[in-house]
């Protein structure tokens, strides 16, 4: 079964994809950031790179986190954290998970890029 935001996830996954096939394993973090926005871009999304997202108690904002993506579309946005290393780290998706927003991570490190996806609320 899907989820909520399928069509952007879909979407954001697709110009992931195209971002690895175009510059392979090698690069560094920020490269395959920058090509992901072009990525990004072409296919009509709207985004900010290195946003910051509030962290909230009681509607009281207590702290702000940075995140590589935020990106939206008419109904859903969703949270893109990206990482050019062999592995992700749980506390690499700490960021995400606080802002209860739908959110996706990429892994850049070689010919088979992993994506997850996952909802806050699956670890409340």
């Amino acid at each position: 079964m899907g989820h909520a935001f399928e069509p952007l996830s879909y979407a954001v996954w697709g110009a992931c994809i195209e971002v690895q096939r175009q510059l392979g394993p090698h690069c560094m973090e920020v490269d395959y950031q920058r090509a992901l926005e072009l990525a990004l871009a072409k296919r009509g999304l709207e985004f900010i790179r290195e946003a910051e997202i509030p962290i909230t108690f009681d509607g009281i904002e207590v702290t702000r986190r940075r995140v590589d993506f935020v990106i939206w579309d008419d109904v859903h946005t969703l949270l893109l954290e990206t990482k050019a290393a062999q592995a992700i780290k749980p506390e690499d998706q700490e960021q995400c998970l606080l802002s209860g927003s739908p959110a996706l991570r990429v892994k850049w490190s070689d010919a088979s890029s992993m994506v997850t996806c996952w909802h806050a609320s699956q670890y409340l």
